[in-house]
């Protein structure tokens, strides 16, 4: 009996020697962390102020003090640093653009390029119809009773007041084929053509900054419920009339409308003429349009593409992924023909998502903003805590 005893304790004590200290290796990890724990950086190009040696010399220095990943981006703007040697886009720039790859690959270093120069997605070779949208339409008053032939005016679409809000440096001025195409391509496309019948209460007119509060391209987050006391109360479905198949495409209107008095919209979407920004001269541009295939298939056509291409097999191993920073998404590259998207949200919902999927890295852009270099490290520590609660695991 007392045989069988010691067998179990020296078979117990076997097995707990071979099983490696938990602690030890926790320590020695924080010592010697592996590549997929250690950090990255936003690494910006300013304005085409780069050089091979420039590269080569920031890349080496961030693996050198254990970065293991760059996220790059390059922008411009009115008032930042002078024009640097290399434009953006160009052969030169493209040239450049290789060899930060190569010489990540040469580190073992993981690169993450953004869609575009700036923070968008866009550039000269994005025309107004692939651009980014916004609603548009056009009213006219109608009296029912009666049939009706009317021609409804096409919505106005002036691209001239966006031109003032474009970044542009001192003495620039907008490519001329931007200006070409702007003055030439028509973006408008109608959507519907329908009549409310007026109730002949004196409704204040919708105003479309008002409107913008409720339709998502406002700030303001608590608004009041829409009522009958608000100018953007519901209208019942009756005194709604769908006139959409009786418009033919000069837009002449032809309708047996019933009594009363009907206001007639007409419907569509046209370009907002939101331009790239803050990027290099040479890529100023539309944005292209994020919910349209059209869009995004031009951008990667033009711009994507070939840096992809020409980056052959490190495709895939070294650039392993694309960022769009203002919809704030990252792509990952498991096929170089195939990104997987995974989104950048709340820290909260971003840690569920990736536990849904399985993706075993959550990042985030950390500890940027308008303070400067003010802080102290320690100061920042209680939010790097929080967000290590929440689920993130990955800084950026």
């Amino acid at each position: 009996m007392m045989r069988t005893v010691w067998l179990w304790i020296v078979l117990v004590i076997s097995i707990l020697s071979s099983i490696p200290a938990r602690g030890d290796d926790l320590a020695a990890g924080f010592h010697h962390p592996p590549d997929e724990a250690k950090p990255w950086v936003f690494w910006f190009w300013i304005n085409g102020n780069i050089s091979r040696e420039g590269i080569t010399k920031d890349l080496e220095a961030m693996k050198r003090v254990g970065i293991n990943g760059v996220l790059w981006m390059e922008v411009s703007g009115p008032w930042w640093v002078p024009q640097g040697p290399i434009e953006g886009g160009s052969k030169p720039w493209h040239d450049a653009m290789q060899w930060c790859i190569a010489e990540a690959d040469r580190l073992d270093m993981d690169v993450d390029l953004s869609v575009d120069f700036g923070y968008g997605s866009g550039g000269p070779h994005i025309t107004p119809d692939c651009s980014m949208q916004k609603l548009v339409w056009s009213e006219t008053a109608v009296r029912g009773g009666k049939p009706v032939t009317v021609t409804l005016a096409k919505p106005v679409v002036d691209y001239r007041p966006m031109l003032e809000k474009v970044w542009l440096r001192p003495g620039k001025q907008l490519a001329p084929e931007i200006t070409k195409a702007l003055e030439e391509i028509d973006s408008y496309r109608d959507i519907a053509v329908f009549a409310v019948k007026l109730s002949g209460k004196n409704v204040p007119r919708i105003q479309d900054k008002e409107l913008a509060k409720y339709d998502g391209r406002g700030w303001t987050m608590k608004l009041p419920p829409i009522g009958d006391a608000n100018s953007l109360a519901t209208i019942p479905h009756e005194d709604i009339v769908d006139l959409t198949n009786q418009m033919d495409e000069a837009g002449e209107l032809e309708w047996s409308a019933p009594p009363g008095n009907w206001q007639v919209i007409r419907l569509g979407h046209a370009s907002n003429f939101q331009m790239t920004r803050p990027c290099p001269h040479a890529a100023i541009g539309l944005e292209c349009d994020r919910l349209n295939t059209r869009g995004m298939d031009s951008h990667f056509e033009h711009h994507l593409k070939p840096i992809l291409e020409k980056a052959g097999d490190k495709t895939g191993r070294t650039l392993r992924y694309l960022h769009i920073d203002s919809p704030n998404v990252f792509g990952t590259f498991r096929d170089p023909a195939k990104i997987d998207p995974y989104c950048f949200w709340t820290i909260k919902s971003l840690a569920s998502v990736a536990n849904t999927y399985g993706k075993p890295r959550v990042g985030a852009e950390a500890f940027t903003g308008a303070r400067g270099w003010g802080d102290h490290p320690w100061l920042l520590k209680n939010m790097g805590d929080h967000a290590f609660a929440q689920g993130i695991n990955h800084y950026i």
